[in-house]
């Protein structure tokens, strides 16, 4: 009685594995941020990938509607509260789509914050989650340029909207050393 207990909680659990599959399930498909280098110079380009495994046969709909306002960003995140961020559209593709086996979306941008105060009165009191730094001074012409990120370690991390249909997608570790 016990064997046949056994053998029932066994193919109960493979037929739950392969359902999960068949269905999108968390083994039919994977996502991770891959970096093309660990490390970067401070205002130095970051270049990556938002890469997607699909084990099954068929394409997987991540998400909608990507022309019109399916949008998805990929950030910085860093231990001092520095970050950069960048929104991406899954542009030309109506849709993001995981077809079967590996599929890529490239992303580039600066390591440098994502915005800037223009003067000293409105970069806010450091520290809190409304300081910007000062943005730099352009050679000629108005406005500024954002300046770099600190040295140190972040997180770059995956935001998607939220009308996702896909898995949690990995982060990756950036290393930002020196200025550029």
């Amino acid at each position: 009685m016990r064997r046949a207990g056994l053998l029932l909680a066994v193919a109960a659990v493979a037929v739950a594995a392969m359902a999960a599959t068949a269905v999108g399930g968390p083994a039919s498909i994977t996502g991770s941020i891959v970096l093309k280098h660990s490390e970067v110079r401070a205002g130095g380009a970051v270049r990556a990938e938002v890469v997607f495994r699909n084990h099954t046969s068929k394409p997987i709909v991540l998400m909608h509607g990507c022309k019109i306002n399916g949008l998805y960003a990929v950030g910085l995140r860093g231990l001092n509260g520095a970050g950069a961020f960048l929104l991406a559209g899954c542009s030309p593709e109506q849709a993001l789509i995981a077809k079967p086996g590996i599929t890529r979306y490239g992303f580039k941008f600066a390591a440098t914050y994502d915005s800037c105060s223009q003067s000293a009165k409105d970069e806010g009191l450091k520290g809190s989650k409304y300081w910007s730094p000062l943005c730099l001074r352009k050679p000629a012409g108005p406005g500024g340029v954002m300046p770099p990120l600190p040295s140190g370690k972040y997180t770059a991390v995956f935001f998607p909207e939220d009308k996702w249909h896909g898995p949690p997608v990995k982060s990756a570790a950036l290393f930002v050393i020196g200025k550029k």
